[in-house]
C-alpha cells in the first residue's frame, strides 16, 4: 500500500489488483511456469485486460494508523531492549 500511495502522489496512475486475480489470469492461459518474464507478462495482461479501476487516494484515518503502527513497533524495540 506504501509504495502504491508513493507512486499514486507522484502522478502515476495506480491500480491495485488481487493476487488471485493474476493467479488465474495465468492458469487460464496455460502458463505453469514460473519466472520473471512470465510473471510480467500475466501482470500486464491482468492489468490491462478488463481495465481495473484506479486506486482512491487512502483516507486520512489509514495515515494515522500507519503513525501509529510505526510509534508502537518502536516502543516495542525499546521494551525488548530494555529487558
Amino acid at each position: 500500500m506504501a509504495l502504491a500511495t508513493t507512486l499514486q502522489q507522484a502522478g502515476f496512475a495506480v491500480s491495485v489488483i488481487n493476487p488471485a486475480q493474476a493467479h488465474f489470469e495465468a492458469y487460464a492461459q496455460l502458463k505453469r511456469a514460473k519466472n520473471d518474464a512470465l510473471d510480467a507478462e500475466i501482470l500486464a495482461l491482468a492489468g490491462s485486460s478488463p481495465c481495473p479501476s484506479l486506486l482512491d487516494a487512502p483516507p486520512q484515518i489509514y495515515h494515522e494508523l500507519v503513525q501509529r503502527l510505526a510509534q508502537r513497533a518502536s516502543l516495542l524495540e525499546l521494551r525488548t531492549k530494555a529487558q
